[in-house]
């Protein structure tokens, strides 16, 4: 462990010529080899991180050392309507640039409203300057001292918004401005008009145009009008601006009986709002009830979720205007079924408040016969029209569950659509398929609709009656890389998956012979292969489906190269691939001595860097041939092993925490004797023979062969914190440590204790 002692200073790194260190959690480690070893530490000024923002976006980003003072950006940030005025901290309010920098920082941009005054040709002293935020009113200087000629102060000006403030009121001002004086000329007559403010649907007529006096008073008169699907909202007052008619501020929904102080040419017009509509539910042979529902003069009819109980034996199939009249045709908007407004127009009745109430009649049909997808699934052909039906869900898009649920898929006029059991809308199975939503003047949808009676499917107004079966495509047959052939574009098959370069694939399906992609939700593919092309349509948003085709991508297969080893006796090298290895795979092999009087000494490769040890290799494969050379040394005579049960000079378990760790080469069990003899390490320390004792624990029992298991508690107590160390022997030969770690055993398989 390395710590640096100087505040100013950071660990820059620590690094050795004779070894590789290893740094976990700023605890650093390595292997001792057989020679000194040099620990090189180096230490650095700490830099820090002073970041600004401007409006909680990240502007600008410095680094500075310990100690040293922070430089301004350069340039000042910009906030829509607002100035810049300093930079903040957080917890000192505005920042002293004068101030040492002594950790990360973030500054953040303060802005303000700021407005300055121009007397627009008056004479006087200005007034000085103001800040103030957004959503404090201030108090706008009077006129006090400043003079025009014989023209009238009227107030600030905004010459923007053309809002005139008035002097020495409080005004809530939103956004950084240069107010001019605004000065008119002595009082004169005006002229005062009333429009309706609608072109069509209009009875009554506009009350007399006046021609007033500057300063005079005028009384709102009475709205004379009455306009079809609207409600009186009282008047606005414009007036004549730069060529144009604006609103007066503050002078809008007024009503009869409002005066209005009249100093220049204004125009009164009626505001309006549409009217509402009660919408009335009536059973129509049903029961129950339903209450009653609301909705606006113009916009489409929401229906209510609620439902009555249908008649014995009949089912609920729409809503008319009438007892026995035409179902009302239906879409969806803002998620909710809905009636288009023209549909109802001419059947709404007007009350004397001006509001509409609207009587919808459930319509009841005999119960129908369930049919299931199952029982139309096929390729239905008529002449030289195809329509292919199927249970699998290849499409389904955000209407799951308003019109029912989505049931299985349809191919159609070159798109595949999904297709509902239409319950959602009061349906009992009578099919429906639906592309997705088109964009008109309000949410529209084209439907495909579907019945089968009698053996006969029919789509729209088309009868099919013969019928085969499936065409038994799976993905698999789709499998490979295929470009389009009149773009870059790159579609990439697995037999699970598909990817695309130019969007995330949402539909991966295969129905009949057709493989449908969809992908960026709006663009969909419908192909059919044809040896090393794929062939079929492309259709976008709902448009018309344009004809396209892919080719297939062929392999490139990479050069290999080849591994070879070395001559040698005495051990046999496995796991390398006699085809070779492509440039940067990763070349794994076992190395096992069979000579028992040899040990392995190394394995090395002049052209890589071979990484392993105990007899498991790896190395990266370059761009050329390898060989690999092993070099044996004769065993060291090991000390005789008292007679035991259980031997196995393979088996390997290691263990390391902060308190101690041990590792075990080898071990005897001498089961006459109750004694274990270890080979490894323990605290560093190099144990030959070490013997142990051991005890049997209550319930376990004595190795009785080779199908039993055998648990045998041996213990050391570390020199550091008096760590007691157990383990336990298993019959097949692997050692598990166990001391409430997750320790690794000698199959290297890891295990709770």
């Amino acid at each position: 462990k390395v710590t640096v002692t100087d505040p100013q200073k950071e660990l820059a790194s620590v690094t050795s010529d004779e070894v590789t260190i290893t740094n976990e959690d700023e605890n650093y480690h390595f292997t001792m080899p057989a020679k000194n070893v040099t620990i090189k530490v180096v230490i650095a000024t700490k830099q820090y991180k002073v970041e600004f923002y401007a409006n909680d976006t990240l502007y600008d980003t410095k680094y500075v050392e310990s100690g040293k003072t922070v430089e301004k950006p350069e340039t000042s940030p910009t906030k829509e309507n607002e100035t810049f005025k300093y930079w903040v901290e957080e917890s000192t309010g505005e920042y002293d640039f004068n101030d040492p920098v002594t950790g990360d920082l973030r500054l953040d941009a303060a802005f303000g409203i700021y407005i300055t005054f121009n007397l627009n040709g008056g004479m006087g002293q200005t007034p000085e300057e103001m800040w103030t935020n957004s959503y404090t009113p201030i108090k706008l200087p009077t006129s006090d001292g400043i003079t025009n000629g014989n023209k009238v102060f009227v107030g600030w000006e905004d010459l923007e918004t053309k809002i005139v403030y008035s002097s020495g009121e409080r005004t809530l001002i939103t956004h950084s401005v240069e107010l001019f004086a605004k000065w008119e000329e002595p009082a004169a007559t005006y002229t005062v008009e009333f429009f309706v403010g609608k072109t069509s649907g209009v009875t009554g007529t506009a009350p007399e145009t006046k021609v007033v006096s500057d300063g005079e008073k005028i009384t709102l008169p009475a709205n004379p009008w009455i306009v079809e699907g609207c409600n009186f909202n009282g008047w606005k007052i414009k007036h004549f601006v730069d060529e144009d008619w604006y609103d007066i501020e503050g002078e809008t929904g007024k009503q009869q009986g409002y005066e209005y102080q009249v100093k220049e040419n204004i125009r009164i017009y009626a505001t309006w709002v549409d009217s509402s509509i009660t919408i009335k539910y009536d059973a129509n042979g049903g029961s129950g009830e339903i209450a009653d529902g609301t909705g606006t003069y113009g916009k489409s009819i929401k229906l209510s979720t609620e439902s009555f109980i249908a008649p014995a034996g009949k089912n609920f199939v729409g809503w008319s205007l009438s007892k026995n009249g035409q179902i009302l045709e239906t879409n969806v908007l803002d998620n909710k079924v809905s009636i288009i407004f023209n549909s109802v127009k001419n059947s709404l009745v007007r009350g004397e408040d001006g509001n509409y109430t609207l009587t919808l009649f459930a319509i009841w049909e005999e119960v129908k016969e369930s049919i299931q997808v199952s029982d139309i699934e096929g390729v239905w052909t008529l002449g030289n029209k195809t329509v292919v039906i199927s249970t699998v869900i290849a499409v389904k898009d955000s209407y799951d569950g308003w019109y029912g649920s989505v049931v299985g898929s349809i191919i159609v006029d070159n798109e595949c659509m999904s297709i509902y059991d239409f319950q959602g809308a009061g349906y009992d199975f009578d099919f429906a398929a639906f592309p997705k939503i088109s964009m008109s003047d309000e949410y529209s949808m084209e439907m495909v609709s579907i019945t089968y009676k009698d053996n006969q499917l029919t789509v729209n107004s088309d009868v099919y009656t013969s019928k085969t079966p499936l065409n038994n495509a799976s993905k698999v047959d789709f499998v490979g890389e295929w470009k389009r052939d009149d773009t870059s574009q790159v579609l990439t098959i697995a037999a699970d998956k598909a990817t695309i370069s130019s969007g995330t694939v949402t539909t991966f399906e295969v129905i009949d012979k057709y493989l449908v992609i969809e992908y960026g939700g709006a663009y969909q593919y419908l192909l059919t292969k044809n040896n090393n092309k794929l062939e079929g349509y492309y259709n976008q948003n709902e448009k018309a489906a344009k004809a396209v085709s892919f080719t297939k991508v062929e392999a490139v297969t990479p050069e290999k190269h080849m591994v070879t080893v070395s001559e040698g006796e005495g051990y046999t090298v496995n796991g390398l691939v006699k085809e070779g290895y492509e440039e940067g795979a990763k070349v794994t092999f076992t190395v096992t001595v069979t000579d028992s009087k040899k040990t392995l000494a190394s394995v090395t490769s002049e052209q890589v860097e071979i990484n392993g040890t105990e007899g498991s290799y790896n190395f990266t494969m370059p761009k050329e041939n390898v060989t690999i050379t092993v070099t044996l040394k004769d065993v060291e005579e090991e000390p005789a092993l008292p007679a035991g049960d259980l031997y196995n000079p393979e088996v390997k378990a290691e263990y390391s925490s902060l308190f101690g760790s041990f590792t075990i080469d080898k071990f005897v069990y001498d089961y006459e004797n109750q004694k274990i003899y270890i080979w490894g390490t323990i605290d560093g320390k190099a144990v030959e023979g070490k013997e142990f004792g051991f005890y049997e624990y209550s319930n376990s029992k004595h190795y009785e062969g080779p199908d039993k298991e055998l648990m045998i508690y041996c213990w050391e107590f570390s020199i550091k914190l008096g760590l007691k160390i157990y383990f336990a022997v298993l019959s097949d030969g692997r050692i598990v440590f166990c001391d409430n770690q997750d320790v690794q055993i000698s199959d290297n398989v890891y295990r709770k204790a």
